[in-house]
């Protein structure tokens, strides 16, 4: 369960450091656009004014000094833009150098400028400059690095600088000063730790957006966790209840109307006897895999897998006027998708694999279910048990629905056959729609498979048993094979067997049994549909009679 966190956290590490280079880089460029305009400002007022810059004592062109300062800054911002520029396209991270020295250059650019004017003006009126208000600038511009050392760095810098400056002018200019001047000595101490407050001040700032930010994605860590794990079993709208509700993860359900649909590979477990658990691992998991992207396309929630078996949800957790329509198209949608599935199997020299599908509309309970330790969100009610067995019902590239859901469908439904069934369990009799297809806004049909049935010259005997249920039970009956297809045969037998009825064939000579449902009666003549692979004989006769016949 480690491995998830470790690269959530990883993926949002490099997110943040990422955001944190883009916002420097910003920085810069702030700082570029300010320092263009005081050089502009700076040029204009001392083309226009020598004479002034003169009186003042400005005799040798010393006022250009400043413009070589703005230049200097304006080409170290340049170089660092460039610079981070090309490590956000390179998706690399930021040089904590190139921070730290950022840290020490601008507050030194501005005590040069302050030292230039003491060469240039009054001495005295250096501490006067409004220059001064530029430590306490970039102390705060530093906070767009969020680190909270570099602020105060910043403001140890600033604050330091200040007072070697003012040492330095008492140093060269003690003997000439003022009275006055000399009394602003507790005045330059207070200004020096204004500067170290506005470098504690930043630091406290840039450490609480940090945090703050750590603590955003954090939580977005979690969700992306939850997301991750819970996404592989169910819905995103699921997850998206859960996360956004704080009553998301507590036991109960809410009684509502939902489509349910219950898929099953036909004859999985009997082949998955004759594979290796490798094969048969992932053949599941490559036809789980397509027939779950098909569900999420049409907003279906998988409540669980079961073996080979998908049983679904549309309608839960959010309920929507076309449950039914969607149900259905996308039943129709999967066993198309089966053909891809079997294309895989055919390339990974696996058998080809069909699918039967029943679907059901009525009244369930859905939330949460289980307990405080372990729970999951899932279905109950007797809509889920009727589904079940109006799936058990199906033979391979089938889809049965009820009455119910296709009342819900309406006019769009195309079927093939209806009839009545009583199922186990239940008192009154069914009635069930053979799908072909449906219109409207999911347009969307079955492929028509056409059966070669071929007759055999002599009959073949076999002998068959009821299935009720999964146990095989009763008293052996006879009967003749008398013609034979791909997917079935038909059977001459003298029992009265009811249709859909499921059966249990064997063939003289001891081979394997075969299992098949009867899909149509006509007097004594059974079509049956296979639900397993033929036997060796079968198969054998079969190919002998279509090879010559090139089909």
């Amino acid at each position: 369960m480690k491995a998830p966190i470790l690269n959530a956290r990883q993926n949002f590490a490099d997110f943040f450091a990422q955001e944190l280079l883009k916002s420097e880089n910003r920085r810069s460029l702030l700082m570029i656009c300010a320092l263009l305009a005081g050089m502009l400002l700076a040029f204009l007022a001392m083309s226009t004014g020598p004479a002034h810059f003169a009186s003042m004592g400005d005799t040798v062109g010393k006022r250009y000094w400043l413009l070589g300062v703005l230049g200097l800054t304006l080409a170290f911002h340049l170089v660092c833009s460039g610079l981070r520029r090309q490590w956000i396209r390179q998706a690399r991270p930021g040089s904590a150098r190139l921070s730290v020295l950022t840290a020490i250059f601008e507050p030194s650019m501005v005590t040069a400028w302050l030292l230039i004017e003491c060469l240039i003006f009054n001495p005295g009126t250096m501490f006067d400059s409004p220059t001064t208000l530029a430590y306490p600038f970039v102390i705060f511009l530093t906070c767009l690095q969020l680190s909270w050392r570099l602020c105060l760095l910043t403001g140890l810098i600033a604050a330091g600088q200040y007072l070697l400056m003012v040492a330095w002018y008492f140093m060269m200019f003690g003997d000439s000063m003022p009275a006055t001047v000399t009394s602003y000595l507790p005045l330059h101490g207070m200004r020096a730790f204004h500067y170290l407050l506005c470098g504690a001040a930043a630091a406290f700032l840039a450490y609480e957006i940090r945090r703050g930010i750590g603590n955003t994605l954090q939580h977005l860590e979690e969700r992306d966790y939850v997301v991750g794990i819970f996404g592989r079993y169910l819905s995103d709208d699921v997850v998206d209840d859960i996360l956004r509700s704080p009553e998301g993860l507590r036991l109960g359900g809410k009684r509502r109307t939902v489509t349910v649909m219950m898929t099953d590979l036909r004859g999985f477990t009997s082949l998955s006897e004759s594979l290796p658990p490798e094969a048969v691992i992932a053949m599941l998991n490559n036809c789980l895999a397509t027939l779950t992207e098909v569900i999420i396309k049409y907003h279906g929630t998988i409540d669980e897998f079961i073996g080979d078996a998908i049983l679904a949800l549309f309608g839960a957790p959010f309920a929507a006027d076309d449950d039914a329509e969607r149900a259905v198209a996308c039943a129709i949608e999967m066993q198309l998708a089966m053909a891809e599935v079997n294309q895989w199997n055919a390339a990974q020299g696996y058998p080809a694999l069909e699918m039967g599908i029943g679907i059901h509309t009525g009244p369930a309970v859905v939330g949460n279910i289980g307990s405080e330790k372990r729970s999951k969100y899932g279905v109950v009610g007797s809509t889920v048990n009727l589904t079940s067995r109006i799936e058990s019902y199906t033979v391979g590239g089938q889809i049965l629905i009820s009455a119910d859901t296709a009342a819900a469908v309406g006019d769009g439904l195309q079927v093939r056959s209806r009839r009545q069934i009583l199922p186990k369990g239940f008192n009154e009799a069914l009635e069930i729609c053979d799908v072909t297809g449906i219109s409207g806004r999911y347009s969307a049909a079955l492929a028509e498979a056409e059966t070669h049935w071929l007759s055999l010259e002599q009959p073949l005997p076999v002998r068959f048993v009821l299935i009720s249920g999964k146990d095989v039970s009763g008293p052996a009956h006879q009967g003749l094979l008398t013609e034979l297809s791909q997917q079935g045969a038909r059977l001459v037998s003298e029992f009265p067997v009811e249709p859909l009825s499921n059966l249990r064939l064997e063939c003289d000579g001891g081979e394997e049994p075969l299992l098949a449902k009867v899909v149509d009666v006509c007097e004594a003549e059974l079509t049956l549909r296979f639900t397993t692979a033929l036997p060796a004989q079968l198969a054998r006769l079969l190919e002998a009679k279509l090879k010559p016949a090139g089909l």
